[in-house]
């Protein structure tokens, strides 16, 4: 799990999720991240409650334990008072508690598919590279729940990497099913 998200788990269960309201499990008919994993990638760690989902992939021949890079997938189930941005705030807050040299920045607010969105990006060099991290995020504010997908390195990828997956980061969108036939179509 990216060292982000351990934090994550303990700080949004004190702050936000006092409040949340609670969703046994996402319903049938309704939103739907559109997101495809990469063939090479498998699912590593996967956790649920009635409050969120977590689902962690990382390329085969790689471990949990020792991964290279992953890709992490949250799901806020009612969302948690948060807007996109103010989540996307918050986590590089964190990386910056977490990392006495930490850098990071929102890259862009917008609206995609009527949904609120938001994508950033975080360094966190540390002395040793199981606490270093290179990461891509987008949040989207969904309508039900809040999602969080997360393109995570354990050392700094090249600049074509990061143009891959930036591609891949901002490719992802939410749908809702209930907005008719086309809503979650090509």
């Amino acid at each position: 799990m990216p060292l982000i998200f351990r934090i994550l788990f303990v700080s949004l269960a004190i702050c936000l999720l006092g409040s949340a309201p609670l969703l046994a499990k996402s319903p049938k008919k309704g939103e739907v991240l559109l997101m495809q994993i990469p063939k090479n990638y498998k699912r590593a760690f996967a956790d649920r409650t009635p409050r969120q989902m977590l689902q962690e992939f990382i390329p085969k021949g790689q471990n949990i334990k020792s991964y290279r890079e992953m890709i992490s997938l949250q799901i806020f189930y009612g969302g948690l008072g948060a807007s996109a941005k103010d989540f996307a705030k918050h986590m590089l807050e964190l990386n910056t508690k977490i990392c006495p040299k930490a850098s990071g920045r929102i890259e862009a607010l917008k609206r995609e598919n009527r949904y609120p969105t938001a994508l950033y990006s975080y360094a966190c060099k540390a002395k040793t590279r199981a606490r270093s991290e290179w990461g891509l995020g987008k949040v989207i504010e969904g309508r039900d729940s809040l999602y969080v997908v997360i393109k995570v390195w354990k050392k700094a990828p090249s600049k074509a990497r990061l143009k891959k997956w930036r591609g891949f980061i901002q490719g992802i969108r939410l749908c809702d099913t209930r907005r008719g036939k086309k809503a979650c179509g090509p």
